[in-house]
């Protein structure tokens, strides 16, 4: 990847009078979670994220006002012109809507897409349908649902959880081995591990198991894609779409960000792993060191980009999206999920983006948040 020309809208100083942008984001004490999952705060951005944000609000001369959690919103009427949401939820497949629920309840603008298509796009099986309609090539999937009749539908945010006994039946396996397996209604990683990866029945009915009694939602079972896997990340208004990243592949074939959960706890904790010209390396030990395959060509490009900008259209996407892609063990890509709330990590792809331009991590930031304001009208 080569470097390429600085977005006009960067580093622009906004011409509005300055505003008051909230910053709604999870914070653990904003919520009752004493046990659960040991990745149950991978989404939950690290203090290192929040002063990015608030420096590129003050970049482009607003002032930026910490808000906390969603739940937050709940409580009173923040005195905000704008927010800037980030924050995930927690427990419910809805959760990612809570945010631009509660904003539009109270009539204070948001930055980013509407509940309706944070929602949608949570759910990983209904966005693989709506791409495969849209003529998007993404592999098949089966569906492991959650018993109880409420499918989807996670253990209450606010109560404690421990994983619970899943006597009913698995269904049995129709996809070709070996597979991948993960949560329904998840990001961030939640819930892969190289364990994610089955090869026989029995292991696909003990992930099943494992992934229905720990996340209390339905698992989709997709074939294992060996190939190498890519990202499109697209913001500003209209969006536009950035080069194409490849990420990092551990040695199991899965994406690297995705297997290492303390590369995140460090994150976190405010360490970051260090980044070479191929390599990343977080962590110790021999799987430690991953690496990339230069798979990208222009053709393959100028796919995924088409494909991510039809997929931001159809969903009503705004201001700032990841959408996600893996090859085929030979080269085909396929759709895997689209990620309009995705982190603004300092470690993230659109940090590394800020790299690839030349810029400062927080002049890219104060770009997108300055297209949004026009966007508005304010």
């Amino acid at each position: 990847m080569t470097p390429h020309h600085r977005h006009p809208l960067t580093a622009e100083p906004s011409a509005t009078a300055s505003l008051r942008i909230g910053i709604v984001y999870d914070r653990i004490e904003d919520y009752v979670i004493d046990c659960g999952p040991a990745d149950r705060f991978a989404e939950f951005e690290p203090e290192s994220t929040i002063r990015a944000m608030e420096e590129a609000i003050q970049l482009a001369g607003h002032l930026p006002v910490r808000i906390g959690s969603p739940v937050r919103l709940l409580e009173k009427h923040p005195d905000v012109d704008l927010i800037w949401n980030i924050g995930e939820g927690y427990g419910t497949r809805n959760r990612e809507a809570w945010a631009p629920i509660l904003c539009e309840m109270h009539g204070i603008p948001c930055l980013g897409s509407d509940a309706y298509a944070l929602t949608i796009t949570l759910d990983k099986v209904l966005t693989k349908q709506i791409a495969r309609n849209l003529g998007i090539s993404t592999s098949d999937w089966q569906v492991i649902p959650f018993p109880g009749g409420q499918a989807g539908a996670n253990h209450n945010s606010n109560t404690d959880h421990q994983p619970e006994s899943v006597s009913v039946p698995i269904p049995a396996p129709i996809l070709p081995f070996p597979q991948f397996l993960k949560p329904r209604y998840e990001g961030t990683s939640k819930g892969i591990t190289e364990k994610s990866i089955v090869h026989t029945p029995d292991e696909f009915r003990s992930q099943c198991r494992h992934l229905l009694e720990t996340y209390h939602q339905d698992v989709m079972a997709e074939p294992f894609l060996g190939g190498a896997e890519l990202t499109c990340a697209l913001a500003f208004h209209p969006l536009q779409a950035f080069p194409v990243m490849e990420r990092g592949l551990h040695s199991s074939g899965i994406g690297s960000h995705a297997v290492d959960n303390s590369h995140h706890l460090q994150s976190l904790s405010g360490s970051t792993p260090h980044k070479t010209d191929n390599r990343i390396t977080a962590g110790s030990g021999p799987d430690a060191e991953t690496f990339l395959t230069c798979a990208i060509t222009p053709e393959l490009e100028a796919d995924i980009t088409k494909w991510s900008l039809l997929l931001c259209s159809e969903f009503g996407i705004r201001d700032f999206v990841r959408i996600d892609f893996k090859l085929t063990g030979d080269g085909k890509p396929m759709f895997l999920e689209a990620n309009p709330l995705p982190t603004f990590g300092t470690d993230s792809t659109f940090a590394i983006l800020a790299e690839i331009r030349d810029e400062p991590y927080p002049v890219l930031l104060s770009g997108i948040l300055s297209a949004a304001i026009r966007r508005l009208n304010m």
